[in-house]
């Protein structure tokens, strides 16, 4: 698949951001995220537009648990951004509290 014919493939929502390798450094240092793992990617901009991106990511064999209050709070952002309403409902399935 290329250009828009990938970009209708599969779908996940985030920001793309610009920052230099000290400010990746230091974001990616802090404790609560340092075992997260760079990842190099493809994404689709809302223009349709094909970009090289770099993602960090969580291990698959680091994943424990559930923190329901981080889904709570992503639950939140994404309904105040907008996001689609199936979006918003699949982040609180992993709110084990489900309190609003």
């Amino acid at each position: 698949l290329v250009g828009s014919e990938m970009c209708i493939r599969d779908r996940a929502y985030g920001v793309v951001m610009e920052l230099s390798e000290s400010e990746l450094t230091q974001l990616y240092g802090e404790s609560s995220v340092a075992d997260y793992q760079p990842e190099s990617v493809e994404v689709c901009n809302c223009a349709n537009e094909l970009m090289a991106v770099l993602v960090y990511n969580l291990p698959l064999n680091m994943l424990t648990g559930q923190n329901s209050q981080y889904a709570q709070q992503l639950a939140k952002i994404a309904s105040q951004l907008g996001l689609p309403t199936a979006y918003v409902e699949f982040i609180k399935s992993f709110n084990t509290s489900q309190s609003d």
